[in-house]
């Protein structure tokens, strides 16, 4: 993985052990002389769940949100601070291009919205909303579903997965795509990288509806169970009358 400045045109790779710092500091792999950033402002840490943000200064802004403590870090995710964009690039992805003999055609049931299948988006007003059968973005370029797979094409827009700029790519369960201000990420029940722990995995939902079902059709019942300590103990109180007034 890396952090791409293309302002800079620099790249600098996250080390799998060890953490990748950014700030002033001459121990500093990321060097950032401005006026507001001083010593080891921040950090980007591999760990075993994960790229791990640790923000030890003012804030820095990670898809538009304002980071001030810690965070995880995705591929594709816009790192901003002091004004200087950076972009996290998954230097190992290799896009698989959509050969023009492929038949795509977009679904009559297009942005279909899901609580199971495919493309979650990340960001706008329908954050959190899954798209199901395609998507078609207002400047031009497309998600087509080709039965259970996804292709994205670009159409010469500058859209990226996964921290780079692609043109017609296959999609694959957990890519993250980014275009601007708008992010997805690609969720793909029956692929291998697919979490059956994953609260929109098929299973997990049909689980969820079947109890929330359960409940709302069982009834409340009354039992005498927890109230099995005061009758013991009234009927110890009659014996123990009984057993005072026969004497």
């Amino acid at each position: 993985m890396k952090l791409s400045l293309e302002q800079y045109e620099a790249t600098f790779e996250v080390p799998e052990q060890g953490a990748l710092l950014i700030g002033n500091d001459e121990d500093c792999q990321v060097q950032i002389n401005r006026p507001e950033i001083w010593g080891r402002h921040a950090s980007i840490t591999a760990t075993g769940y994960g790229l791990v943000l640790k923000v030890e200064s003012t804030p820095i802004d990670v898809n538009g949100i304002s980071i001030k403590s810690n965070c995880l870090l995705y591929p594709g995710d816009e790192l901003v601070l002091a004004g200087l964009s950076m972009l996290l690039v998954d230097d190992d992805y290799i896009p698989k291009a959509v050969k023009a003999t492929d038949e795509l055609e977009r679904s009559s049931n297009t942005e279909e919205l899901s609580s199971v299948f495919g493309l979650r988006q990340l960001s706008g007003e329908r954050n959190g909303a899954f798209i199901k059968s395609g998507y078609h973005h207002e400047d031009g370029w497309d998600i087509f579903r080709n039965g259970a797979k996804l292709a994205l094409m670009s159409n010469n827009q500058a859209v990226f997965v996964n921290g780079q700029r692609v043109e017609n790519t296959w999609l694959k369960n957990g890519d993250r795509i980014r275009y601007h201000n708008d992010l997805f990420n690609v969720e793909c029940p029956g692929h291998s990288g697919y979490s059956k722990f994953s609260p929109s995995h098929p299973r997990n939902v049909m689980l969820s509806e079947a109890l929330t079902d359960s409940e709302a059709e069982q009834k409340p019942t009354h039992s005498l169970r927890s109230h099995y300590w005061w009758i013991t103990l009234l009927i110890g109180l009659l014996v123990l009358v009984t057993v005072i007034l026969v004497q």
